[in-house]
């Protein structure tokens, strides 16, 4: 099944900020599409995140982030049968720069990650499957979730120097039975620190407790 066309739209984020959205539309009109994700916090060896610049949106408009993808990213892969490690290999060596300078690290992680599930939907498997076999894999199983209880950095008004603390649950013996260890675990956490006079409320990221006064 070969790729109909490619395209890139702006939309916003959990917290009110722009990102980008890419679309992959194969010859039978299914459609499969990927976002990226924004942070907050970022470390100064990560890839460019690039960004319009100038007053719309306070700078962080993905306009030019479209254009690449729509006017000449795109393209590159129309007509061909989705692949996704080709795909990665063409966008590494367009860009050409050891941070993604160019085209920026959103611009090229949306459209890589489209076409991974195109072609993950063109060998009928699941992306998780695709990404196994061609890690070499010959099955794959659920990892151990990690839960983010208390967050701290610029996620958090907390002065806590440390990102994240993160509860494993380690001997669950499912996926929902981690997620109500995980549940449990941070309500009796929250149940303590008020108890302690501590101010809690939820994190910048959704899911976390952030302690005003942490010490």
């Amino acid at each position: 099944m070969k790729i109909k066309t490619i395209y890139a739209r702006e939309i916003f984020d959990a917290r009110g900020l722009p990102t980008l959205e890419c679309c992959v539309v194969l010859e039978n009109n299914a459609q499969y599409v990927a976002s990226v994700p924004t942070g907050v916090s970022k470390g100064s060896f990560e890839a460019h995140e690039l960004r319009d610049g100038g007053d719309r949106l306070g700078g962080l408009g993905v306009h030019t982030s479209i254009a690449h993808i729509n006017n000449e990213l795109g393209s590159l892969f129309i007509g061909a049968e989705p692949d996704g490690v080709q795909t990665d290999l063409i966008l590494l060596e367009r860009d050409g720069t050891p941070n993604k300078q160019r085209y920026g690290a959103n611009t090229l992680l949306a459209l890589s990650m489209a076409l991974y599930r195109a072609h993950a939907a063109v060998e009928g498997l699941e992306l998780y499957e695709l990404i196994g076999q061609l890690c070499g894999f010959n099955s794959v199983s659920l990892p151990v979730p990690l839960f983010d209880v208390i967050s701290g950095g610029a996620q958090a008004e907390s002065g806590l120097s440390v990102q994240e603390l993160m509860l494993v649950p380690f001997g669950a013996k499912t996926v929902r039975h981690a997620l109500e260890i995980a549940a449990s675990a941070q309500q009796l956490l929250k149940t303590a620190l008020l108890n302690q006079g501590k101010r809690v409320i939820i994190g910048d990221t959704g899911e976390s407790i952030s302690v005003s006064d942490f010490t």
